[in-house]
């Protein structure tokens, strides 16, 4: 009777209110997705000029790399790795490297009084050129970033804190 039909009635109407939330909630992700969608279209020109994607946007062995690095500079690592730039160097010189890109520390000229290896010192100067090209090549592909920056940001310094292990 009457209180099935008020039942029924009351759960239509909440039907409609769930309806309307999933409309507006749609509706919100998807101009978010839209505000995403040009700096997605930018990261992926850049990947695929690099060589990470391949023309059918499949990912190519050196996005593959780039996948198996763990630190924070994945690009300046895997440039690295496919230039042959740690090809020269042993392994207390790749070590003392790659530290530059995940730790720096501010440490006075004075406090450390080493030889740096001119290997090292190439090393460094070549990774410094990378981050500079990389940061370029992003600018170039409608990205927010200033080369400088980038690299300054990535923490390649031409000049190395290089301990003895």
């Amino acid at each position: 009777g009457h209180r099935t039909l008020t039942k029924y009635y009351a759960l239509l109407e909440r039907i409609h209110t769930l309806e309307k939330r999933v409309q507006s909630l749609s509706h919100l992700l998807s101009n978010e997705a839209l505000q995403l969608f040009p700096d997605f279209l930018h990261r992926k020109a850049v990947l695929t000029t690099l060589g990470y994607l391949d023309e059918s946007e499949a990912v190519a062995v050196k996005g593959r790399v780039a996948c198996e690095v763990n630190t924070c500079e994945e690009l300046i690592v895997t440039e690295m790795v496919f230039e042959g730039i740690l090809n020269d160097l042993d392994p207390t010189e790749i070590v003392a490297a790659l530290s530059a890109l995940v730790y720096q520390q501010k440490s006075s000229d004075d406090e450390f009084d080493i030889e740096v290896p001119e290997s090292l010192l190439n090393c460094c100067k070549r990774m410094k050129t990378i981050a500079m090209n990389l940061g370029q090549l992003q600018k170039e592909h409608g990205l927010d970033v200033d080369p400088i920056e980038y690299a300054d940001s990535t923490y390649v310094s031409s000049t190395p804190t290089y301990a003895m292990y």
